[in-house]
C-alpha cells in the first residue's frame, strides 16, 4: 500500500473521529439544556441551546426549543427569529408554527398570527386524516389502486377537500343546532300561551331562580391581595381570587422601576400550577430577569383542592420601584 493511500485512510479516519466527537458533545449539551429548559432555567438554557446552534444549526430541534425558552421570559422578537430559522433548516411544523403565531400576537402582528394558527390547525388536521388514510389503505389491501392510474393530488387539492368537509360538518352541525332552538322556542310559546297568569308568574320565577343560580356558579372574579414586602405585592384574580392558598414561595424583587407582571396561571383539582404563561398586554414591565423570575415563582404556588378539573386565573406581582 502507497504512502499516498496510507495518508489519505488516516485523514480520512481523523474526520470521522472528530465528527463523532462533536455530535457526542453535543448531544451531552442537548441533555444539560433540555434539563434546565424543563426546569425553568431559562437563560441558562438558551446560553447552552445557543452552543449547539453555532455548531450546528440543525442539531435536533435546538432552535425549536431555544425558541421556547425565549418565548418564556417575553423576548418575543428572538423567538420569532429562532422560529424563522428553523423553518430554513428543519422544515415547517405544526408545533413550531403554533409558537410562531403565538410569538407574532405578542408583537401584536395580530392578522399574521392568526393565519398562522389557522395554518397549523390545518396541519395537524390533514396530519391526522393522512394518517388514518394510511391505516384504511392498509386494511383494504391496497385494492382502491389495482389499475395504478389514479392520480395523486396535489397539497392544495387535499387542502380545499378538507376545508369543504369541515364546512359542510359544521353546517350540518348549525342546522340541528338551529332547528333544536326553533322546535324549542315554539314548544314554549305554545306552554305560555295555554298558562294562566299564576303559572307564568311561577315560569319567571323558576327563570330567575335559574339566572340566579348560574350567576353563582360564574367565574371567581374576586381578587386575593397579598403583601409580600414593602417592594412586592402580590394580586390574585380573574378566577382564582377565592381559592385559598396554602403554600406560597419565597419571592424576593428589588427594582428601579414600579410597575406590573402579570402571568397567566393554571391550577389542578389538587392545587398544583400547570401552567404559567408570560401576559404581556396586561404587564408593564418586560425586563427578561424579572419575567422569568415571575413566571417561576408563579408555578411554585399550591392552592387548596377543588372539584373542577382545572381553573384558571392571573397573579399580578405589583412591584414598587425604589426610583
Amino acid at each position: 500500500m502507497s504512502k499516498i493511500t496510507l495518508f489519505i485512510l488516516a485523514f480520512l479516519t481523523v474526520g470521522i473521529i472528530n465528527a463523532q466527537s462533536l455530535e457526542d458533545e453535543l448531544g451531552f449539551i442537548y441533555v444539560k439544556a433540555d434539563y434546565l429548559l424543563e426546569t425553568d432555567r431559562y437563560e441558562e438554557s438558551i446560553q447552552e441551546f445557543t452552543k449547539i446552534i453555532s455548531e450546528d444549526p440543525a442539531f435536533k430541534d435546538a432552535l425549536y426549543k431555544r425558541a421556547t425558552a425565549k418565548f418564556a421570559i417575553a423576548a418575543f422578537l428572538g423567538t420569532k427569529k429562532d422560529i424563522l430559522q428553523s423553518f430554513e433548516v428543519k422544515g415547517v411544523t405544526p408545533e413550531t408554527l403554533i409558537l410562531y403565531g403565538k410569538a407574532l400576537e405578542n408583537l401584536n402582528e395580530e392578522e399574521a398570527a392568526t393565519n398562522t394558527q389557522k395554518t397549523a390547525s390545518m396541519l395537524l388536521g390533514n396530519s391526522s386524516n393522512s394518517n388514518r388514510s394510511k391505516r384504511n389503505d392498509t386494511n383494504s389491501g391496497g385494492h382502491d389502486n389495482d389499475s395504478g392510474s389514479s392520480k395523486e393530488k396535489s397539497p392544495t387539492e387535499v387542502l380545499k377537500e378538507e376545508a369543504d368537509k369541515i364546512d359542510e360538518q359544521v353546517g350540518s352541525i348549525l342546522d340541528q343546532i338551529l332547528g333544536r332552538e326553533n322546535g324549542t322556542s315554539e314548544s314554549d310559546g305554545e306552554v305560555d300561551n295555554s298558562e294562566s297568569d299564576g303559572d307564568m308568574t311561577k315560569i319567571i320565577k323558576k327563570d330567575d331562580e335559574v339566572v340566579a343560580e348560574k350567576k353563582e356558579e360564574g367565574p371567581d372574579m374576586s381578587e386575593n391581595e397579598i403583601f409580600i414586602d414593602e417592594d412586592l405585592t402580590l394580586i390574585i384574580k380573574d378566577g382564582l381570587g377565592g381559592r385559598k392558598v396554602l403554600n406560597q414561595p419565597n419571592i424576593l424583587i428589588l427594582n428601579e422601576t414600579s410597575g406590573y407582571i402579570s402571568v397567566d396561571v393554571c391550577v389542578n383539582r389538587n392545587g398544583k400550577v400547570l401552567e404559567a404563561v408570560y401576559n404581556q398586554r396586561n404587564s408593564t414591565l418586560n425586563t427578561q430577569s424579572l419575567v422569568s423570575l415571575a413566571v417561576r415563582k408563579s408555578k411554585e404556588f399550591w392552592f387548596e383542592k377543588s372539584n373542577k378539573e382545572e381553573l384558571c386565573g392571573t397573579i399580578v406581582f405589583k412591584i414598587s420601584g425604589r426610583s
